[in-house]
């Protein structure tokens, strides 16, 4: 029997710097991906999803210059195939 999870993506753009380089600093892209459960957990504690990934950049020694939501897609994963996967890997 195949094992089925649908997933409800959302990702956000996050466009910063790296302190520790030196002056002019390149900016960096990065999208950070969360699904519709840790965002829903992020809601349920009254936190603020942008400020937690800004925390997060900082917490590298990055300035994030901003934060973009993307659009929300949604993707079937086989759980059975995941596995299988993870067993051979390792």
């Amino acid at each position: 029997m195949e094992s089925i999870k649908h997933l409800f993506l959302t990702g956000y753009t996050v466009v910063y710097v790296d302190l520790r380089e030196p002056r002019p600093r390149k900016q960096h892209t990065e999208t950070v991906v969360y699904d519709s459960e840790a965002i829903a957990a992020l809601q349920a504690l009254r936190l603020d999803l942008t400020e937690q990934i800004k925390q997060r950049f900082e917490k590298g020694g990055y300035y994030v210059i901003s934060i973009t939501k993307s659009e929300r897609i949604s993707c079937t994963v086989s759980l059975s195939q995941l596995y299988t996967n993870a067993i051979t890997s390792v």
